[in-house]
């Protein structure tokens, strides 16, 4: 993962599996012009618009209750990943931490950005 770390790319596996998902929610409304769908066919055939649609209007994806759902799903386990990779950032050595970091933090303040009630909720527990 970092030039002399011990810390693998194979070890932090949800960390590219977060990078992939939440970027695809983030980038979702610039990739569809382009033909990019990261949303789940199945999320996509109860949504009823077809790629056509969504490729003239991206902005359909925020009226669709569905497709909304599934962000908000999407985003609420990415901030369960990270919550994991607090965890696992104790154990790797320093640069294996500092590489982690670098990728989650952007994530973070998506998520923050977007679903804020979800990092409240945790602090009002703590």
């Amino acid at each position: 993962m970092a030039l002399n770390s011990s810390t693998v790319t194979e070890e932090i596996d949800s960390l590219m599996q977060l990078q992939g998902r939440i970027q695809g929610v983030r980038d979702l409304k610039d990739e569809i012009p382009r033909g990019i769908f990261n949303i789940p066919s199945e999320v996509l055939d109860l949504s009823n618009f077809t790629k056509k649609e969504l490729i003239r209007n991206p902005n359909l994806t925020d009226q669709c209750p569905v497709i909304q759902r599934w962000i908000q799903d999407e985003l609420v386990w990415g901030y369960h990943i990270i919550e994991e990779l607090n965890d696992q950032m104790k154990t790797p050595d320093w640069k294996g931490r500092i590489v982690i970091k670098f990728l989650v933090v952007p994530l973070k303040k998506f998520i923050k950005q977007k679903e804020p009630n979800i990092y409240k909720k945790r602090n009002s527990k703590t």
